[in-house]
């Protein structure tokens, strides 16, 4: 694997984790095996600057590889639970 795809699934698994644990009390869906695909498709297929990114309810992958990050993710899960399988952040460019 490569380093984007290992930082993916460790952020995958420290969701993982939170939900076991109790911590994030609203259904999850992980995106685990598909790191590959969507690393190529962010690289050559998305304007990252000006593409919209719109996803359904797996979408962790694709907010990280817009631009989001680890902690804005794992914040959004805390404390948005009623908003867990989805993520609206106009601010990504």
């Amino acid at each position: 694997m490569t380093e984007a795809e290992l930082e993916l699934v460790a952020v995958e698994q420290q969701v993982a984790d939170l939900f076991a644990a109790g911590k994030i009390p609203a259904p999850v869906h992980l995106s685990g095996g598909n790191e590959k695909i969507l690393i190529t498709m962010f690289r050559y297929s998305i304007d990252i600057q000006n593409d919209w990114v719109l996803s359904t309810h797996r979408w962790h992958y694709h907010y990280l590889l817009k631009g989001g990050t680890r902690e804005s993710l794992i914040n959004h899960l805390l404390t948005k639970p009623h908003e867990s399988m989805v993520m609206q952040d106009r601010d990504l460019k």
